[in-house]
């Protein structure tokens, strides 16, 4: 059966925080690092009150920080609370979900975020999954965009990375597979995006953040119909949206081991 995950860092355009990112941590959340040969990012706050909230489709979801929760914590499910610890992964009936982590932290407290993890099982026993990295030959760029040949050190590959300033540029592709994904960056000059899937237009995004990353999941889709034939536009609505690389799962027969 084709498993697969999708790692959705805590800087990511699809995870919402209040009271908002800044750089005081008693006010609002802040990036921190953890100084490693590839540097882990997370958030942390000390706030008095503070939460994070995520909708997504799909069967299991899964929290991450690095170590315990430091504050007080409650985590609802569609507003339902839930008796599970921070750290146990969340399997629940296909659909459409919106998760919220509220935050309550005493004097000397600390809470920390790395991020969520989607997981997603299709398929018969003898499939596995399989990534298709999308090349120019298969994207269409209507506007502005300026394509520069990078190295990802992240997932150790060559990508053409597309950068736009101009609101109304729009990138394209069409797939059959189970679950399509946009990489790219956030930070101080991100601006307002929103993607269209098969008809179905997204809420509006923003690569808005006070500390630049490149390795950020923009967008994610999980559970589609392999058999079908999909299209994905991602538009910019002004200032800067880079796109480091854009893929999508496929089934393959399982090479067993």
């Amino acid at each position: 059966m084709g498993y697969y995950t999708a790692l959705v860092t805590a800087d990511s355009p699809l995870i919402t925080y209040y009271p908002g990112v800044g750089f005081d941590p008693s006010q609002y959340w802040v990036t921190t690092y953890i100084p490693t040969t590839y540097p882990l990012l997370y958030y942390s706050t000390s706030a008095s009150v503070a939460s994070v909230e995520f909708d997504f489709y799909g069967d299991e979801f899964g929290l991450s920080a690095p170590g315990e929760p430091g504050c007080d914590y409650t985590i609802s499910i569609n507003g339902a609370f839930q008796n599970q610890s921070f750290h146990e992964s969340f399997d629940l009936p296909l659909g459409q979900y919106h998760v919220e982590l509220d935050v309550s932290c005493s004097e000397g407290q600390s809470m920390a975020f790395e991020g969520v993890i989607f997981a997603e099982n299709q398929g018969p026993d003898d499939l596995e999954d399989e990534t298709v990295y999308l090349t120019p030959e298969n994207i269409n760029a209507v506007g502005h965009w300026k394509e520069t040949f990078v190295y990802s050190e992240y997932f150790l590959m060559n990508f053409t990375q597309y950068q736009t300033l101009t609101p109304g540029s729009t990138l394209s592709y069409t797939f059959q597979g189970v679950q399509t994904e946009i990489v790219g960056s956030v930070g101080p000059d991100g601006g307002n995006f929103y993607v269209t899937l098969d008809g179905q237009r997204s809420k509006t995004l923003t690569a808005y953040r006070p500390v630049y990353d490149d390795d950020v999941t923009l967008w994610v889709e999980q559970f589609l119909n392999e058999g079908e034939t999909h299209t994905l536009t991602v538009t910019n609505l002004g200032r800067n949206l880079t796109i480091l690389q854009m893929n999508y799962d496929v089934l393959v027969p399982s090479t067993g081991g």
